[in-house]
């Protein structure tokens, strides 16, 4: 067994105690370990499916407010991310932030505190494992870019899906108290648009690949009163995620991924972080999500019916990255 693989279960596994497969209202999937690190400094938590130990390594972080699950099933019950990776050669790991979930922080933790912690669960995680590819969504990529730049075997390849850049990235102003408190009383209000489920609550795409019944499935999923949902918000942009040296950065392939109903602001801070990596020697890539031709497709396609043609689409950019650098020497 390779060397990675050994480190990720010393990383994640020294103190773990495997749970059973599934709850008992979910699907079952032998294959996938659900282990968490009882450390009480660092709760964490992530579901592995090791299939092979010469498989390449890609490691899945959640948006803020979901558990790593979200890459176990999609919105309806069926198999998700991680099963179509394995069954196409990789190994999976699906990370839950510090804070939701099953990765309960100790009731000490600040949010200023939590965030710095699951800023460093991706990093241990990507290390430990040496991924090929880390996919991110939301809030998660400043995390993944702050990994990065602590240790280039933090992952070869990421894929940034709506991405939220570090402190300095883009010009995107922190929200305020008010509007995180909003968002919780609203939240399918909030999570419409930010799905990609139609222009208007209540009006779905048609054709979405969530429509209204995954759409309301997800909703369950959100850990709307998890401190990791309000760190990220109201906190968690703050020193914990700045990078202060990016010499790391440089030479890392990055796909930016625009989900559907993206505002104008959000386009353009998109464009500043592109700009950004780039001025730090990142190899940036961008891809729409409406221009896969997969109709009715949301910002979550990780959860609706296209989700396998999505995942298919990173996979093959991330081989070819990959395959690039060898032969160019790079």
């Amino acid at each position: 067994m390779k060397r990675p693989i050994l480190l990720l279960f010393s990383i994640l596994a020294l103190h773990a105690t495997p749970a059973a497969a599934q709850e008992a209202n979910q699907p079952r999937f032998p294959m996938f370990l659900d282990t968490g690190s009882g450390d009480v400094e660092l709760r964490s938590h992530a579901y592995m499916s090791i299939q092979n130990p010469d498989y390449p390594q890609l490691v899945f972080v959640p948006d803020r407010g979901l558990n790593g699950d979200i890459f176990l099933t999609k919105a309806d019950g069926s198999p998700g991310w991680q099963a179509y990776a394995n069954a196409n050669g990789w190994n999976t790991y699906s990370l839950s932030l510090v804070g939701c979930g099953k990765a309960d922080p100790p009731p000490t933790d600040d949010l200023v505190d939590l965030t710095e912690k699951s800023v460093f669960g991706v990093y241990q995680i990507g290390v430990g494992t040496q991924a090929q590819l880390l996919i991110a969504h939301g809030a998660p990529a400043a995390f993944a870019i702050k990994a990065r730049a602590l240790d280039k075997l933090a992952s070869k390849t990421a894929v940034l899906l709506d991405a939220w850049g570090p402190p300095g990235s883009q010009s995107r102003p922190a929200p305020t108290v008010d509007e995180v408190v909003a968002e919780s009383r609203d939240l399918e209000k909030a999570m419409f648009r930010r799905w990609g489920a139609g222009k208007s609550p209540g009006r779905f795409a048609r054709d979405s690949d969530l429509g209204k019944e995954g759409f309301d499935a997800m909703l369950q999923r959100v850990q709307r009163d998890q401190p990791a949902y309000w760190a990220t918000l109201v906190t968690g942009f703050v020193a914990d995620v700045r990078v202060a040296d990016p010499a790391n950065l440089e030479g890392w392939h990055v796909l930016l991924v625009q989900g559907p109903y993206r505002s104008a602001d959000e386009v353009r801070w998109e464009d500043e972080l592109a700009a950004w990596l780039r001025e730090r020697g990142v190899h940036v890539d961008r891809m729409a999500l409406t221009d896969l031709g997969l109709p009715g497709i949301s910002a979550l396609p990780m959860s609706g019916r296209h989700a396998d043609a999505v995942l298919e689409h990173f996979l093959a950019w991330s081989s070819a990255q990959t395959l690039d650098a060898a032969e160019t020497g790079r």
